[in-house]
């Protein structure tokens, strides 16, 4: 391999290495110290025709300020490698018109008679359905690939620095004392609404309710938290304790924290009142500390997501000897 000819064609076309082989070759650039004002110069190069930070960009991809529980390592695959997990809300359409031109973009809007994609840089192309052929969600990230062909590792870790969620403290109530998790005496991480973190408008921590739990989580903004630490990487299940009325059940959540997001639509319980324990599946988190987060998943469907009382992670060993002591 001509690495002249490789340095060429990466200028040309952003890198030629596999996702994996990526995000390992730029991983150094985590272990720098990153300025944050060099950072935010390196954003308006690589990531302002698609994102609103500070002020600066254009609305295309998400908002990056109300991104909370990003990390170093998440904001590096994520640059690096924008198809891994694609959001719903954010991927990329192309769409065939009859004169044979080719409009790729964020869907905006549509109505009966219209499109409307959103390209880089903010513009916005209204295409008339009479003359479209063909409008095909490409399952790819609007985000493009290549960026870090504009970056050194010692830039990286600037945009990351700038990047880094700069988090307002959390909501403030009786009974609710925020607290880093770490494993109880059976090993289980127990994740309590009264040690949650609280951010947005209406959600509560209801310390008058006989189940103290979050509730009035009515924006779809709004979520909780957990900085979790753990001495090694342990397997999990995880189960979470919550109530819905029939007329708020339906709801998409996610729970934020592990490789990919653990995805859900919040079912009834029956009412406000009645909580049960639902088991979302086994999960890993690394050793060190993480941050497990809860909230709205897309679109808003219903009146609120859920009162939430408790998640808990109980490890699989442990598990698993339980279930052979009960049989």
């Amino acid at each position: 391999e001509n690495p002249e000819v490789r340095s060429r064609a990466e200028k040309l076309f952003g890198s030629l290495a596999k996702p994996n082989e990526l995000v390992a070759e730029w991983e150094p650039a985590l272990a720098l110290t990153g300025d944050v004002e060099r950072g935010r110069i390196a954003y308006v190069k690589v990531c302002s025709t698609c994102h609103v930070l500070d002020g600066v960009g254009f609305e295309v991809g998400p908002d990056l300020a109300a991104l909370t529980t990003k990390t170093p390592q998440s904001i590096l695959v994520s640059t690096l490698d924008p198809n891994r997990e694609v959001d719903g809300r954010y991927v990329s359409y192309n769409a065939l018109l009859a004169d044979g031109k080719t409009i790729s973009g964020l869907l905006v809007s549509e109505t009966a008679t219209s499109v409307t994609l959103r390209e880089k840089g903010g513009k916005d192309h209204v295409l008339l359905r009479q003359d479209l052929d063909e409008l095909r969600a490409t399952q790819k990230s609007v985000m493009p690939e290549g960026l870090e062909k504009d970056l050194d590792h010692q830039a990286m870790s600037d945009l990351i620095a700038y990047l880094l969620p700069q988090r307002t403290p959390p909501k403030s109530f009786a009974g609710n004392r925020p607290a880093v998790i770490r494993p109880n005496t059976d090993g289980e991480l127990v994740l309590a609404a009264s040690t949650a973190e609280i951010y947005g408008g209406p959600i509560v921590f209801e310390s008058n309710s006989p189940f103290l739990n979050v509730g009035y989580w009515q924006d779809i903004n709004d979520f909780i938290g957990w900085p979790i630490e753990l001495l090694e990487s342990r397997s999990f299940l995880l189960q979470l304790n919550y109530a819905c009325s029939p007329d708020s059940a339906g709801n998409p959540f996610r729970i934020d924290g592990f490789t990919l997001p653990i995805r859900g639509v919040v079912a009834s319980t029956g009412d406000w009142s009645k909580y049960q324990s639902l088991e979302l599946g086994q999960v890993t988190l690394p050793a060190g500390r993480s941050y497990l987060s809860v909230r709205f998943d897309g679109q808003q469907k219903a009146p609120a997501l859920m009162d939430l009382r408790e998640l808990k992670l109980v490890p699989v060993q442990a598990d698993k000897a339980k279930a052979s002591e009960r049989r």
